[in-house]
């Protein structure tokens, strides 16, 4: 491939650096290229990110179905030296020869810790072993790799993050029949937020046909790669990874880093859960990007989910202005992680919830003399504010399998909404409700009503399709001496998964839990606020409370249980309003859809080489494709230093690495 057909060798673009100040040495230099003119027209690329091979000796199988934990492990080296040296590993270079059995026992202990099966022949199965006591029959297989979930719940779990976890947010997403399928732009969108990601593509075969003779596709295992480049430009869309499949074939050793591009097209399919080899009663169509179709055997690569992280933001809307959101957290790289402020046209902003993707938002918007009040869909990246229902409800809540919940106190209802707005279910509720939150532990439905005395009340419990044969609705009063009234809202506790209620006439957040009598009794509490009007919680637990506009921030001492008062950091001298959202880690992640084979991964011996690999550029420090000025600026910048610059890896930025930089001067080849 010349220079001329990648994206770097077609147009100089906009190049972000973030120095190191204040980080420590280790820091590698941020070097992200970030450019959003449309759906149809942008570029992210992340330089420098790490590429793990997953063949290797030393692990279960040579790791041929260790996609997951090696692709995750490319993401935490990244995150770990770029602002986060807490992340397991910590910062290095973990490119040659002298790390590559440490990294061999961290994508063991990863691997073991999600439950990745190494593939390959059952060493408990007799006739594997030519053993007598065998039965004479066929040796059986191990399934080969695990689910993307496993090492996303072991990252969250098992310590990998150190004290970044109260910083970072996960956002994991899989292909859902009720669920907006992943696409093209919305992975360039994920990285220009400020996004590290690992993405998976399924490999979808033909199993049967709709009656009107449309193929119906199953997924049959899949691929993880780690993403470090999206671009479009009219007709060209490519895509790079780090595949941890692509190397050397020396199990022995790292292999150099090399990008692997695909061609990609949006494929339309139809999709089936359905068992194999049954008859085919459920499919639902989708429309996925697919990496360098067709193929020659009829299957299918696409892409199907992924797993992000960022910094922690947290959003809030003030003066019926603009939305906004701050970054609680060093950026992972310059990109557009902290955006201006959204204009929202002085809009009637009631409630605002962080999407699916943690891009962008749904809103809430009060109504005026010529407007419909309406549900509005807000992307920060595109400028986009789409409106997507017609709606007077004022308080909203989005659930991690894809709804949207909203309540109206006029009509006495909740409802339940898709994505896209279309309205699923309505129910009425014994008074005008105040409040809601969803339950990621239990996927039900929470509503507070008040009592009219502004005392007590009731707390209403919905499955999550608001109405069910199956799982009852519950009504369960709360304790008459819990004053409740006036700015009323609800949120779980993720460490605890305890229901916690606020009020501005109580002046204080309750913890609650059940008593014996089947009443919400409060069990803990933070209060002395004279004006609170919202509250929220962050991953790690921490309480954000909202008193006259101003938030403050609590964390729970587990030894005394006492909630403490601590600095606010990001949000200390905003005014924010009357609520600020935390963006937190969520996963769509179905057991009755995901946990089953066509989940597990593609043993590297069967796996179809798809894309073209591209070699790293030695020098290009910016990834414009070419070695030139711009490059040698950086490495000046960073001399006596490390970082990207450090092109001999010997742990300085210095001559020898000046030398290599002008020796590569001029267009990269390929």
């Amino acid at each position: 491939m010349s220079e001329m057909g990648t994206p770097r060798g077609q147009a100089r673009v906009a190049i972000a650096l973030a120095l190191a100040g204040g980080i420590g040495s280790t820091l590698l230099g941020n070097v992200v290229v970030n450019q959003w003119n449309g759906p149809t027209s942008f570029h992210h690329q992340r330089i420098n990110v790490p590429d793990q091979d997953q063949v290797r000796v030393g692990l279960p199988n040579e790791g041929k179905c260790y996609c997951v934990p090696t692709s995750t492990m490319n993401v935490l080296m990244y995150v770990a030296n770029h602002g986060y040296p807490q992340v397991t590993p910590g910062p290095g270079d973990y490119s040659g020869y002298d790390t590559y059995y440490d990294v061999t026992a961290l994508l063991e202990k990863l691997g073991a810790q999600a439950n990745i099966s190494p593939g390959g022949d059952d060493p408990d199965d007799p006739d594997c072993l030519g053993d007598a006591e065998g039965s004479g029959g066929e040796c059986s297989t191990l399934a080969c790799g695990g689910s993307l979930q496993n090492v996303y719940n072991a990252l969250l779990n098992e310590g990998w993050l150190g004290s970044a976890k109260d910083d970072l947010v996960f956002t994991a997403r899989f292909l859902d029949e009720n669920a907006p399928a992943v696409t093209f732009p919305n992975l360039a969108q994920l990285g220009l937020q400020g996004n590290v990601l690992v993405f998976c593509y399924g490999r979808y075969k033909p199993v049967g046909g709709t009656p009107n003779g449309e193929t119906i596709y199953k997924r049959s295992g899949g691929h993880c790669v780690t993403m470090n480049e999206a671009y479009a430009s009219g007709a060209d869309r490519w895509l790079f990874s780090r595949d941890p499949s692509q190397d050397d074939d020396d199990v022995f050793g790292p292999s150099p880093y090399v990008s692997n591009q695909y061609d990609v097209t949006d494929e339309s399919i139809f999709v089936t859960e359905d068992p194999a080899g049954g008859q085919l009663l459920n499919w639902w169509p989708k429309t996925l990007p697919g990496l360098n179709e067709p193929y020659g055997d009829g299957k299918k690569r696409l892409v199907d989910g992924y797993l992000a992280v960022k910094p922690k933001t947290g959003t809030f809307w003030k003066n019926l202005v603009a939305i906004e959101m701050l970054n609680l957290g060093f950026q992972i790289g310059t990109g557009i992680g902290d955006p201006d402020p959204f204009p929202t046209l002085a809009w009637n902003i009631n409630d605002a919830v962080p999407d699916q993707d943690n891009i962008g938002w749904f809103v809430l918007k009060g109504g005026t003399e010529v407007s419909f009040p309406q549900l509005l869909h807000v992307n920060p990246v595109s400028g986009d504010a789409t409106a997507i229902a017609i709606t007077a409800a004022t308080r909203l809540a989005l659930g991690r399998l894809s709804d949207l919940y909203e309540i109206e106190p006029n009509l006495g209802v909740v409802r339940r909404r898709d994505l896209s707005g279309t309205l699923l279910a309505s129910v009425q509720v014994p008074g005008p409700p105040s409040a809601i939150a969803y339950d990621d532990a239990t996927d039900r439905v929470f509503v507070l009503i008040p009592a009219t005395s502004g005392f007590g009340g009731s707390i209403v419990e919905f499955p999550r399709a608001l109405e069910s044969e199956v799982e009852p609705v519950v009504v369960r009063p709360i304790e008459p001496t819990l004053m409740v009234g006036g700015a009323t809202r609800l949120s779980f506790n993720p460490v605890d998964n305890r229901l916690w209620l606020s009020s501005e006439s109580g002046g204080k957040a309750s913890g609650v839990e059940v008593n014996a009598a089947g009443q919400y009794m409060e069990v803990e509490s933070v209060g002395g606020f004279p004006a609170l009007t919202g509250i929220d919680f962050d991953d790690s637990g921490r309480l954000y409370a909202v008193n006259g506009g101003n938030v403050k921030t609590f964390e729970r001492d587990d030894a005394t249980g006492a909630w403490n008062g601590v600095p606010s950091g990001a949000f200390a001298g905003v005014e924010v309003g009357p609520v600020v959202r935390l963006a937190r880690s969520r996963s769509n992640w179905n057991p009755a859809f995901h946990d089953e084979p066509a989940w597990v991964n593609i043993d590297t011996d069967e796996l179809l080489d798809i894309g073209t690999p591209v070699p790293d550029c030695l020098g290009d420090l910016n990834g414009d494709g070419t070695v030139d000025g711009a490059d040698l600026g950086l490495l000046l910048a960073a001399w006596n230093g490390t970082g990207i610059a450090d092109l001999d890896n010997n742990g300085v930025v210095n001559g020898a690495d000046l030398g290599l930089l002008l020796a590569a001067w001029g267009p990269c080849g390929r």
